[in-house]
């Protein structure tokens, strides 16, 4: 005699055997089918996230490149690294990326510092904001463009020269705009730095390049900058100096871009003071 399941026999129905045998089941291919969608997920949303910098090379690129990298940050409080690296010659690379990103006090966007030829395996970053954590990479191509290396991150970090200065204020904005020429107007404030004799404004680009753009005495606290051109993004660094030239206060950099020609109306041209920037 057979005894069907039910509540009179004593055994458990059919619900109860889906809720205690496959209930399990299921959630297992549930889970599954999720862990294996999600690098696909992560991969879809990583442009809006901030990625590290060992994502710009596919995950089974070897670590065969040895990178090394160093930071420094000279008076006039612009910081730069210098990395290096080495390759087995097996690997038959044709080319080079350094890649970098900021991660202190913020992250950054990853950033395409340099592309190079097979034979240079150095490279000098500039115009770096101060202090800050950046992360490089250096990823190796082979003559159709495809990763074949990759460098383990290489951390620096970058500090201010000296500690013991004083911080000064500093504000720069586009002014003028006329064609394919601009000016950018700079005010700081004045130092309590009691061996300080004069200012000293410097001016970086992207590209690298640093140069001093005004010495001032202690009575001037502003300056236009006229040797500019729109399309470009400059930061600048005003600096108090005794007089041996040693830096006795410095203000962090100040960014200022300027978009292209076509975007900018003509602006009328400013009336600097002592201390501000005023239109007339």
């Amino acid at each position: 005699m057979w005894i069907v399941p039910g509540r009179e026999s004593g055994y458990p129905d059919e619900r109860t055997l889906m809720r205690r045998y496959f209930s399990p089941l299921i959630v297992l291919l549930v889970g599954a089918i999720l862990l294996a969608a999600t690098p696909a997920a992560f991969a879809a949303s990583s442009d809006r996230l901030p990625i590290r910098v060992t994502d710009v090379a596919r995950h089974d690129v070897r670590h065969e490149i040895k990178a090394r990298c160093f930071g420094s940050v000279d008076d006039s409080g612009g910081g730069s690294v210098e990395c290096n690296w080495t390759t087995r010659d097996d690997l038959a690379v044709r080319g080079w990326q350094l890649w970098n990103i900021r991660v202190r006090p913020h992250h950054g966007e990853r950033n395409l510092v340099a592309e190079l030829g097979a034979d240079t395996t150095a490279y000098v970053d500039t115009a770096l904001e101060v202090p800050g954590q950046y992360l490089y990479v250096v990823l190796g191509l082979d003559a159709a463009g495809e990763i074949v290396a990759r460098s383990e991150p290489a951390s620096v970090t970058l500090v201010a020269a000296s500690d013991h200065v004083d911080a000064m204020r500093l504000r720069c904005r586009a002014v003028a705009a006329r064609g394919d020429s601009a000016e950018i107007g700079c005010t700081w404030s004045s130092t309590e730095a009691e061996s300080a004799v004069g200012y000293v404004l410097w001016r970086g680009v992207a590209e690298g390049d640093r140069a001093v753009v005004a010495r001032t005495g202690l009575d001037e606290l502003s300056y236009i900058d006229t040797e500019v051109a729109v399309g470009h993004r400059y930061l600048y660094v005003v600096t108090a100096v005794d007089a041996d030239g040693e830096v006795v206060a410095r203000s962090r950099a100040e960014h200022v871009g300027l978009p292209g020609s076509e975007s900018r109306p003509d602006r009328v041209r400013p009336v600097v003071s002592r201390g501000s920037i005023r239109y007339r």
